[in-house]
């Protein structure tokens, strides 16, 4: 990692590479960041991180001190859905009866219940307070005893992709307890699996239309409508 400090030069530099060739094992630092001449004072530290990262290029971090007012925002969570292709006979019958516990723990609002008046104001919180209650243990239930959705698979991982990133996974890790070789067996062995790794992902990036259809035009010969949507 070449970090250029505009006008300063305050960190030295001990990054050994943050980009190496799959094929060849070259290494280089390829990679930077570039500081402004206001900021360039406050850069504590810079380094690449060699870990199970499976790109050629290895992150680069670096550490600014400044003193700065922010406020803190929700990030953005992946929400999962009920996925109706996964539950069975056994997943309904647990969430009957568990959905069934939590609605026999709720307190009844009778007189509200009983009320005959359909503007009535004296009662409309403790309708509503009931309806949130009867929706909240649905809910629960619902999260407690049914699958859910994962986040989106790209199509054909499974099948194309998965066997290979787990070996590049392996190799890479055999790779770091041996001291990071830059030639020899271990080394060779590890860009190999690497290389077919990457070359995998491209593949079937560049073929997700054909595999998407292709998949859809099986789950329709085989008349599942469920797993179809």
């Amino acid at each position: 990692m070449r970090v250029f400090l505009l006008y300063s030069e305050c960190v030295e530099d001990d990054v050994l590479y943050t980009d190496e060739n799959n094929f060849t094992g070259d290494r280089s630092k390829l990679d930077m960041f570039i500081v402004s001449e206001s900021l360039a004072g406050n850069v504590s530290g810079y380094f690449a991180i060699h870990c199970d990262n499976l790109s050629d290029h290895s992150p680069i971090v670096m550490n600014i001190k400044l003193n700065v007012q922010y406020s803190l925002s929700e990030e953005r969570v992946f929400t999962k859905k009920v996925s109706w292709k996964q539950f069975d006979e056994i997943d309904i019958l647990v969430y009957k009866h568990v959905l069934c516990k939590l609605l026999n723990k709720l307190h009844i609002p009778f007189n509200a219940v009983h009320c005959k008046h359909m503007f009535c104001k004296e009662h409309a919180s403790d309708i509503g307070d009931y309806y949130s209650a009867i929706i909240a243990s649905y809910i629960k239930a619902v999260s407690r005893c049914i699958p859910t959705t994962s986040k989106p698979k790209i199509a054909g991982w499974n099948d194309h992709v998965r066997h290979f990133k787990d070996q590049s996974i392996i190799w890479h890790r055999i790779w770091l307890d041996n001291g990071c070789p830059h030639h020899g067996l271990i080394s060779d062995i590890k860009r190999k699996i690497h290389a077919k790794y990457k070359h995998a992902v491209k593949l079937i990036k560049r073929n997700q239309s054909d595999m998407r259809a292709a998949k859809m035009a099986t789950v329709l010969q085989s008349q599942d409508k469920q797993n179809f949507w």
